[in-house]
């Protein structure tokens, strides 16, 4: 198998947005290359500097917001962050892929304290018999029992 090649970001020190309330770019990888099949992980410990307000964050590529990565949290500290992760696969037009975020209130302030963005070129690879791939972004809401929300059947070649 030929090497997989890959674009990591990582951004260990603070970036905080304050005074908009529009979605602001804190963390971005180098361009992409056009048409090639990337796995993306995105990992951030985000939080916001009141609580009972609302912060949001999101990855974005081809210059929209990946499906299902918006998260909106309500803060429950003012001092310590919430753990953000993201992954999905997709086929980049050569953008970068970036993690914004936002304070639904001007004059609060959104932070991001440490971020990393892992892109996996798997152009070369074939899905199915390299790798495995399901995603359901349908929303999810609490409930008072378990439920199942996704499941993925392993081809009999991998076990």
């Amino acid at each position: 198998m030929s090497s997989i090649g890959y674009i990591y970001e990582e951004e260990l020190s603070q970036q905080t947005v304050t005074g908009t309330t529009s979605f602001t770019s804190i963390t971005s990888t180098k361009t992409l290359t056009s048409g090639n099949k990337y796995a993306v992980f995105v990992n951030s410990q985000f939080g916001g500097n009141d609580t009972n307000f609302l912060f949001s964050i999101r990855v974005r590529a081809n210059g929209v917001t990946l499906q299902g990565s918006t998260r909106v949290r309500e803060m429950n500290s003012s001092v310590h962050e919430q753990s953000y992760s993201y992954m999905t696969v997709f086929t980049s037009d050569g953008s970068p892929v970036s993690i914004e975020i936002q304070t639904q209130d001007g004059s609060k302030t959104a932070r991001v304290e440490a971020s990393t963005i892992l892109c996996l070129d798997i152009s070369d690879l074939s899905e199915g018999s390299d790798y495995i791939y399901n995603e359901d972004v349908r929303p999810l809401y609490n409930t008072d029992t378990y439920s199942s929300v996704n499941s993925l059947s392993i081809p009999t070649n991998y076990q």
